[in-house]
């Protein structure tokens, strides 16, 4: 880090050449991908960049460098021309591009153009969302308020089910309607500690299942939640997703 400090201290103030910031900008950016591999190979100076080390991963695919783009060539010949001057060794002996390793520059990507009046159109479209928007401000934050609170409110579901006779199978067993999967520590600890309970209250199995977070089947979820149903101008939304969705 202190060599790319003082690459571009030198480029700003002594370089016989007049860089703009934003040159300074790319040579940093295109040089800093050479760190990485380097420190990997336990050198921690860029005096250690030399023709055969390149040679290697550009190759061998060793890093993550794209050696067929003009920005490694550009970091890389920055160094070799203000090697001048500099408190460290350059091992780079010219300048190079992708022909010195038998490669060839991609070429670069080509972007679709939106016709203009498809672009107006876009752009009328988006102006009536706005105000449409605007216009359903205080719904959207309930829509919000909703996707923030919707694993709570089903907690809420979840614990009134738990101490009503619904729970509660013929032979008095709880269905639980838990998923063990990845959070199986969880669901255990909050079942123990549930049942230990003697005639639990609602908020008591609140409390346990706001603690514990055990994981409720996904296709019990709607089925616990209090207030499901929103409605925000002329859509209705029962679920997360939709809400989800809607939100985006």
């Amino acid at each position: 880090k202190n060599q790319l400090k003082t690459l571009l201290l030198k480029m700003m103030w002594l370089s016989p050449q007049s860089h703009s910031f934003g040159t300074l900008r790319d040579a940093l950016h295109d040089l800093k991908k050479v760190i990485t591999p380097l420190l990997n190979e336990g050198f921690n100076t860029l005096s250690a960049l030399d023709f055969e080390r390149l040679e290697t991963w550009a190759l061998t695919g060793f890093t993550d460098i794209d050696f067929e783009r003009e920005t490694i060539y550009n970091g890389l010949n920055r160094l070799y021309k203000e090697a001048r001057g500099l408190p460290f060794e350059v091992s780079l002996n010219k300048k190079l591009n992708a022909s010195d390793f038998g490669l060839t520059i991609k070429e670069a990507k080509q972007y679709t153009v939106i016709p203009q009046r498809l672009y107006y159109l876009g752009l009328q479209r988006s102006e009536a969302l706005i105000n449409e928007a605007y216009a359903l401000r205080d719904e959207l934050e309930q829509l919000a308020e909703y996707i923030a609170t919707y694993f709570d409110k089903v907690y809420e579901g979840y614990a009134k089910y738990l101490v009503s006779d619904e729970a509660r199978t013929k032979n008095g067993k709880i269905q639980w309607y838990l998923k063990p999967g990845s959070s199986k520590k969880r669901t255990l600890a909050f079942i123990g500690t549930f049942t230990a309970l003697h005639s639990p209250s609602e908020e008591e199995a609140l409390v346990l299942t706001r603690l514990h977070k055990p994981q409720i089947r996904t296709d019990y979820i709607d089925r616990f939640h209090t207030e499901r149903s929103l409605t925000i101008g002329q859509w209705t939304i029962t679920n997360l997703i939709e809400a989800q969705s809607l939100f985006k």
